[in-house]
């Protein structure tokens, strides 16, 4: 969290859903501060009815076309 404050504003944060702090709630801590949020979970933890189109959840393991699938369609809108 530290280094996310030097740097202030950021466009993309990619997240894991289990790290030291939950990425769900890192999420939910700096959701006016990021622009787009991708998180990455295993099956079964798609359920982030928190968040907006801002958001998008990817399932472990990482398929690449997906991935920039996801980042093509937050960038859209």
């Amino acid at each position: 969290m530290a280094a996310f404050w030097t740097f202030g504003k950021i466009d993309f944060l990619f997240l894991d859903v289990q790290m030291d702090m939950s990425g769900i709630d890192v999420a939910r801590m700096l959701k006016n501060s990021v622009k787009y949020v991708v998180i990455l979970g295993s099956q079964g933890t798609q359920a982030i009815d928190t968040f907006t189109n801002k958001y998008k959840f990817l399932p472990k393991p990482l398929d690449f076309k997906k991935f920039l699938n996801a980042i093509e369609q937050l960038v859209s809108g």
